[in-house]
């Protein structure tokens, strides 16, 4: 790990005198690309924490301030990494430095800046310590008191799968708050996956030598809309896969029934999207990706996707029927086939994803 970051420490060891908890934690914030004022927030946040350790996971140059500002805390360890940003490496890194520091704590708690970064998640996860000293805390983002029939249609979906089928004990809304008992600590480095499947990994390891995990509701910032970790984004194809299984046998119906009226191919191609468009959009709107952006927003970009993925499927289908002779619909199966993961990520990445992010 020396090839990926440089460590410094401030000489001002003192702990804040007005120390926020009744126990010793250790707390370490990954900090990438973050805003001066959400900085200056997370400061006094910190106070009674000790050690603190602060992992500037890559950070542009015009965000210096920022981690400038958080170096400024008392006693704080400073950790620069290189490369690309990545939010389980940079946990690991912290964690490693935390426990060669030579400090005294019971537990960790670890916050990303620039996600939930207000003093009350913090404190909440300390509040879960304490009552809990040996449990893996994880914070998840509450749920929306209506969050809408498809939403959780989808949600209950995604939690039956992990916890019946894959026997995984995970929530949606996964946050980097995370809340670590202090002997639980060097096991978790030693055996836990690397880079962004490290934060899942806690998980798994923690089940696998019998340490409760403890999911405990945070209350995000106004505005806020989180990073999934990478089981959400498997959970989110998933729902993609049922959504696409009820549309496509529309999309199959509405096609074979018009090809034998006008047979003509690209308007029987279009003439199925028409019809299962909008059933699509609905559910993948609301029940797949969970997008918080208005329809007038992601509408015109879903429509476009629609009339481009169109446009290439009849293209693929009347090559697949003239160059190797296939039937209408295996060549229609082949060509939705092909362009079906390239749908998928445009409308997580293009069509519904909050620029916010």
């Amino acid at each position: 790990m020396e090839q990926d970051l440089n460590i410094g420490q401030t000489d001002d060891r003192q702990q804040a005198p007005e120390a926020l908890l009744s126990a010793p934690f250790a707390l370490v914030i990954r900090v990438h690309n973050a805003e001066l004022p959400v900085a200056q927030r997370i400061k006094q946040a910190a106070a009674g924490f000790s050690p603190l350790v602060i992992v500037d996971d890559c950070s542009k140059v015009e965000f210096c301030l920022a981690t400038q500002v958080l170096s400024e805390i008392p006693g704080s360890i400073m950790l620069q990494m290189r490369g690309k940003p990545n939010r389980g490496r940079a946990l690991k890194a912290g964690l490693r430095a935390l426990k060669t520091s030579g400090y005294a704590f019971q537990a960790v708690v670890t916050l990303d800046c620039g996600g939930l970064n207000t003093p009350f998640a913090l404190q909440t996860i300390c509040e879960a310590l304490q009552n809990h000293p040996r449990s893996l805390i994880i914070g998840i983002l509450t749920e929306e008191a209506y969050p809408g029939r498809l939403r959780t249609i989808g949600r209950n979906i995604t939690r039956w799968v992990a916890r019946r089928i894959l026997k995984l004990n995970i929530e949606e809304g996964m946050t980097f708050l995370r809340g670590i008992p202090a002997e639980f600590l060097e096991g978790l480095l030693e055996n836990s996956h690397e880079h962004e499947r490290y934060l899942s990994g806690m998980i798994y390891y923690a089940r696998k030598i019998g340490v409760e995990v403890i999911f405990q509701p945070v209350t995000p910032p106004v505005g806020y809309v989180p990073r999934p970790n990478p089981l959400e984004d498997y959970f989110t194809f998933f729902r993609y896969a049922l959504v696409s299984l009820l549309t496509t046998l529309v999309d199959y119906a509405v096609f074979l029934a018009v090809h034998s009226l006008v047979k003509d191919l690209l308007a029987s191609v279009y003439a199925a999207r028409v019809v299962s468009v909008i059933i699509n959009y609905l559910l993948v709107r609301e029940g797949v990706f969970y997008s918080g952006k208005r329809i007038i927003d992601t509408l015109p970009r879903y429509l476009a996707l629609v009339a481009f993925s169109g446009w290439v499927a009849a293209r693929l289908m009347d090559m697949g029927m003239r160059r190797f002779g296939l039937d209408l619909v295996l060549a229609k199966m082949l060509a939705e086939m092909t362009l079906y993961l390239f749908n998928f990520f445009m409308m997580r990445w293009f069509v519904f994803r909050n620029w916010r992010r």
